[in-house]
């Protein structure tokens, strides 16, 4: 089993503006989001997959869709 590894981002780390829908993080992929896995947090709360935010996992980054406001 892979070490966990746990990132903390901000906001303003996103695309977009304050309070808009659609903001995107985008990873640098120095971890294996894909293969082991990732939980998704913000403002303490665990989100879901699929209905709160998606992910696209490229070969160089990996790019978290946040579809509510952030």
């Amino acid at each position: 089993m892979a070490e966990v590894q746990t990132e903390q981002f901000d906001g303003s780390d996103c695309s977009g503006n304050d309070g808009a829908s659609n903001r995107v993080l985008t990873l640098n992929n120095s971890g294996l989001t894909q293969q082991d896995g990732m939980l998704v947090y913000a403002s303490g709360l665990a989100l879901t997959l699929n209905s709160e935010y998606s992910v696209t996992h490229l070969t160089s980054k990996t790019q978290i869709t946040f579809l509510n406001p952030m």
